[in-house]
Formats: structure tokens, sequence, C-alpha cells
């Protein structure tokens, strides 16, 4: 268990004086559902008595010995290894607004040698020269030395990344930055939004306050940026307006003056966030866009559609897509760098709509000469999927039947209730009072206000609701739809293991920290020797890798973009000794090739290997097979 993120989860439930669904949790932490209840079965287990409650609308938390936990978790988290330690002094630096620390102070504070610190503050040298800073050592004195552009960069990594769980809110920015008013500023920017009508997205609102909240630090404390040509911008340049008047209600606010490249600081900032300017027509957004980027926008939309038979091309998908690719390209030319605290929960929960994503980053690179980060291609993931899930038809929803006595209209409030809150997720097919009934109905969830007398003969999940509506049970709805759709990709791997899965495929790697790179060249060699892929699979798979690691905790899943495999199939190697894949520890890599025909099977595919590595059971029975018939018969008794 991650102490870090077990803290964040309880510090995430003591913030609020409601329950929080096991789903919010795993959206808050980048966990899945699974993982969160284990993470809470583990944290009440150290416990000296229980504190998390889990109740029917979620959980909520016994105050007093919530506290406590926290406390002590506190006492245990000084910094243990260098990155930590690496951080620590950053963040004295930064806050202090100093050059230079005493060396023998900061040991002390960190409880490490002097000598210790000495080797780390040289290391630090090859860890943060990407951000134009250096360390020396003069005497007892640690001394940092960056200009100012560097340190500003350095403290939006300090106070965000570097905290180890990739996760800012209002109460960390405040909390790193105690000596401005962070709340003044985000209801000034709000209030600007709201009144220039500009719309911009939480996570973008919180990387302007963060980073408006860092340079009002920086000036207060006597560090302004040093002067810089003026951006270009028209009169008629709305952004600019906003700007401006931004930085006059913050000279205000905070009693300082800004100049011309700090008011320049703020425009750019504004320009690499802000999404698209609300209610205006399509003739104005074209004009803002431009035609030439607003034909590369229609081009990817009929490469998705050609290579995954997925269609966009739809205006409520296609012109605010095209208005964040152009602040893309603003924050990819401008060097501002955009950070998603959801990436990897959008990676690890929707891979083929990630894929998707990797694929129109590739275009934009290709044809506009810029890289793409992981966080941007995150986002990009959110426009596809949410277009994806807004066409979504019923096939993808859940069958759900209610059981419900006809009552004072009892069953009609209950079926509002459930379309209001699961439309998108369940086809409620029919609704009876009689349970003789069900039998005639195709189902896959019952919900109930009536005591059953044995369970479905379908095998049905169930969820027991009283006739007064669901609203404390929305938790166990959600949980029960999980456990269904996890269900559907288990099946999918099972009824296809033997056309997918072959022994010619299956090897084990006796080597400790192998080279990824190596062993998908061996593996894609036997692939093709075997037939199933093209001869050009192995570039497609570092193409693929380059962009974005396939990489997860315990596994990897290297595959191609183009779904042109000349027969589906995914080659097995395990890693008993671990290997090292983009971060993660890897015991076990499935090399997917897919061809178009299962190309609606992937994402499910994908899907259900990651949900093998959550089963810890199942994942150690996996890691110790020895043969493929070992591997085949852990992969079909999975439950």
């Amino acid at each position: 268990m991650d102490t870090n993120k077990a803290r964040a989860l309880v510090e995430y439930l003591t913030r609020h004086d409601r329950a929080v669904t096991a789903k919010e949790l795993a959206g808050f932490l980048n966990l899945s559902v699974r993982s969160v209840k284990s993470y809470i079965s583990s944290i009440n287990g150290e416990a000296k008595a229980p504190f998390i409650i889990s109740g029917h609308s979620g959980y909520t938390t016994n105050p007093a010995a919530a506290r406590n936990y926290l406390r002590a978790v506190r006492r245990e988290n000084t910094p243990q290894d260098y990155e930590e330690r690496a951080n620590w002094i950053n963040q004295k630096f930064l806050r202090y607004h100093v050059s230079k620390l005493n060396l023998y102070d900061v040991a002390e504070a960190l409880n490490y040698s002097a000598d210790t610190i000495r080797g780390d503050v040289r290391r630090m040298n090859g860890s943060f020269a990407s951000f134009g800073i250096s360390y020396e050592l003069h005497g007892n004195d640690i001394c940092m030395i960056a200009d100012e552009k560097s340190l500003r960069k350095l403290a939006s990594y300090s106070y965000f990344e570097g905290s180890g769980d990739r996760i800012v809110s209002y109460d960390s920015i405040k909390s790193n930055l105690d000596d401005v008013d962070v709340e003044g500023i985000r209801r000034i920017l709000e209030h600007t939004m709201a009144e220039l009508n500009l719309y911009v997205n939480d996570f973008s609102l919180t990387n302007i306050v963060l980073h408006t909240s860092i340079m009002a630090s920086r000036v207060l404390s006597h560090h302004e940026l040093p002067s810089e040509p003026c951006p270009e911008h028209g009169e008629d340049d709305i952004v600019y307006h906003a700007a401006q008047r931004i930085c006059v209600e913050m000279e205000d606010l905070l009693n300082l003056s800004l100049s011309r490249e700090e008011q320049n600081n703020i425009y750019f900032l504004l320009r690499a966030n802000i999404n698209l300017p609300v209610g205006n027509s399509h003739e104005d957004i074209l004009n803002f866009v431009g035609d030439e980027l607003m034909q590369f926008v229609e081009e990817l939309i009929r490469e998705v559609d050609a290579k995954y038979y997925i269609n966009l091309n739809s205006e409520p998908f296609r012109y605010p897509f095209a208005m964040h690719i152009k602040n893309l390209l603003f924050r990819a030319r401008h060097n501002y760098r955009l950070t998603n605290p959801m990436s990897s929960a959008i990676r690890y929960s929707h891979p083929m709509i990630f894929d998707i994503a990797v694929h129109g980053a590739l275009m934009i690179n290709e044809t506009y000469h810029v890289r793409i980060s992981e966080d941007e291609i995150s986002y990009l993931a959110l426009h596809i999927g949410g277009e994806i899930e807004r066409q979504a038809d019923t096939r993808s929803r859940i069958r759900t039947v209610l059981l419900c006595p006809r009552y004072l209209e009892f069953a009609g409030k209950i079926s509002n209730q459930l379309l209001i809150s699961f439309g998108d997720e369940i086809d409620l097919v029919a609704c009876t009072e009689d349970p003789a009934a069900l039998e005639r109905y195709r189902y896959e969830l019952l919900i109930t206000t009536v005591a059953l007398e044995s369970p479905p003969k379908n095998g049905a999940a169930v969820v027991s609701v009283p006739l007064l509506g669901i609203g404390k049970y929305k938790s166990e709805i959600e949980n029960a739809l999980d456990s269904i759709r996890n269900a559907r990709r288990i099946r999918v791997l099972k009824s296809n293991f033997d056309r997918i899965f072959s022994e010619k495929l299956f090897s084990i790697n006796p080597e400790k920290n192998a080279d990824p790179a190596q062993i998908m060249e061996g593996m894609a060699r036997q692939m093709i020797e075997q037939g199933t892929v093209q001869e050009d699979f192995y570039q497609r798979l570092m193409e693929r890798e380059q962009a974005s690691s396939t990489g997860f905790p315990n596994i990897a899943i290297p595959h191609s973009m183009k779904m042109d495999a000349i027969r589906t199939s995914i080659n097995v190697m395990l890693c008993p000794q671990g290997v090292t894949w983009g971060g993660n520890i890897v015991k076990i890599v499935m090399m997917v090739a897919i061809h178009r025909t299962d190309l609606r099977m992937f994402g499910d595919l994908y899907q259900a290997l990651l949900e093998l590595m959550d089963d810890p059971r199942s994942r150690e029975t996996l890691f110790k097979s020895r043969s493929f018939e070992q591997f085949r018969d852990c992969i079909l008794h999975w439950n």
C-alpha cells in the first residue's frame, strides 16, 4: 500500500461532511474502485480500531480517530529517499525566497548525515538540469543558481508533481503559498472569465491559479521577470483584455505593482489555458481557429473513422476540439506545460480512447512539429471520450429490471431516479411488481424493493433499495454496475482465450531488469514468424511506446495503433525478476496485435488484463505460472 495515497484518501474523507463513494475516491486517487476498497481495508486493519465507515451512500470517517491516524502518518512521513529529500530542499529554497541553505541545518532537519546531503546536492544537478537550475556547495552552504523563469518552473513542479501524487488543490496551493491571497486571486479570475464570457475547465483554472499565485509570491518578495519583448496581439484580442483586467485587480488586492513582463506572463498563461469563447458563433470560432487548423481537425476525424470505425464528425465535438488543439499548439510552442492530474486514471480506465488520442497526438506532431506530452494526450482523450459517450447506444448499457410494487406510484418515482442518476449507464428494460415475471426478461442487474426468496436464476446482480427511493443506495448501484462491466470484460477474455493465445507465443524471461526495447523486438519477431503480424510490427510498437508508455504496475501491454494484424493474437512473456517499464515494475508482458474485425474487442481485452492485475490472488497465481497450461488455467478460472 502506498502510504502517500493512503494519507491522501483519509485527508479527502475528512475534508467532506458527506459520504464519499468509492468511485469518487478512485477518480481522486487515480486508482481502480477495487484498489480503493483494498486501501480502505488495509487502513482499517492497521489502525487500533477501524475508523473509515462504509454505508449505503459511501464512506465516512470517525473524525477524532482519523485525525489521530493522520498525525501518526505525518510524523512518519519525513523524506525517506533521494527524490523526497531533493523536493524538500527545493521547497525550502522556494518557500523562503533564498539562494542558499546551511548544509548542517538541512542534514539535521532531515535526520541524515551531511555527507548524504552533499551526495544529494551533486545528484540534483542532473535531476533538475532541464529546469535550467544548478546547485553548488560552498563551505557549509548549499547554493542554488537559477534565473527567475527557471525558479518559477521549479516551483510549479515542486508544488504539483514533486508532491508525489500529482494532485493539486486550492488547499495545497494555499499551504505552499501562504504569503498570497490565493482565494482572492481565484475570485478575480472566475469573475473576469464570467464577465468576458470566456470558458476554462476546472483543471486549467487550478493551473492558472497556481502559476498566478507563484508569480504574485515571487513579485512580493522582489523577484521579477527580466525584460522581454511584448507579445503580439490584436486590439480586439479578448484574452489580452482579460489579462489587463486581472492585472489591475491583482495589484489592488495584493498591493503590488506588476511590470510589463509580469503582465505579459499572465497573458501567455491565459492564452495557454482558455479553451472556448462561450456563446460565440461557429463563424467567430472559425475565424479564431483559422482555416488551416480546421482542415487539420477534419483530416484527423477522417483518420479516426478510417482506422477505428468511430465517427467524431459532429459540431458539438469538432469546434471545441479545434479550439483545444489551437491552445495546445500555443502551449507547446511557448513551453507552457499543462498538467492533467487524471492522466494515469484515463490511460488506465479508457485504453482504447487513450490510443485514439495518441494517434491524434502523433498526427499533430507530424503536421506541426511539436512534442505532445502525456498530460496533453489525456486532455485529447477527454474530448474524444466525451463525444463517444455522447453517441453511445444502448448496446453498451447494462440491461436493468426494476422490481417494485406500483402502489402510490413508487415504481414510477424510482424509475425516474434511476434514469436521472444512471441514464447513460443502464437500459431500463422493464418494471414489474411480480417476481415470477422476471424470467421473461433478459437483464444483468435487478433493482428491487421486494425481498427475494432466491437469487435470480440468470445470475444477475441484485441491489435492494427502499420504497422511498435510491438516494442513499447510489454507491451500491455504482458498485454493481462496475462489477457487471468487469464481468463482461472477463467473459470476453475467457471466451476468446483459445483463439488469441497459444503455447507458441508464451515464454518466461529469467533476466532481471531486461531492456524493454529488446523484449519487444524479440516478441515481435516471434509474432512475425508465427504469421500473426506484418513485418513492420516492431516499428509500430516503438512508435506507440515512444508516444506514451504501455507499462502499468505489474503489466506492460505493448501494441500497435494500427489494427492491421493478420490475426488477432497476444504474445505472453512472464518476467518473474521484474522489468522496469515506463517507471513501473512489470512482471508480465502481453503484446497485443488486433485484426480490424476485432477492433471493438480491443478495449474490453485491454481493460480485462488490467483488472486481472488488480486482483492480488489471481495476479500472484499468474506470476507463479511456469507453463502455458498453468497460465491458461489461471485465466480460465479467474472470477
